[in-house]
């Protein structure tokens, strides 16, 4: 087994796997609100909340 200089990048690529399948296993978090949109973050829904609109998978926000 030879050290490729590259563990930083692969212990990043394994927790963003990891990540993903708990997203997958668990399924995406539910809205609680009206749906106006898709997240620019994650494309998971947008929900409009005491005037902003949030994505409760990722918890991107946008007020105003």
């Amino acid at each position: 087994n030879k050290h490729t200089g590259e563990g930083g990048k692969l212990k990043k690529d394994v927790v963003e796997e990891v990540a993903t399948l708990k997203e997958f296993l668990n399924g995406p978090k539910k809205a609680k609100g009206n749906v106006v949109g898709v997240c620019p973050e994650c494309s998971g829904p947008l929900i409009h909340e005491e005037g902003c609109s949030k994505c409760y998978n990722c918890g991107f926000s946008k007020c105003g």
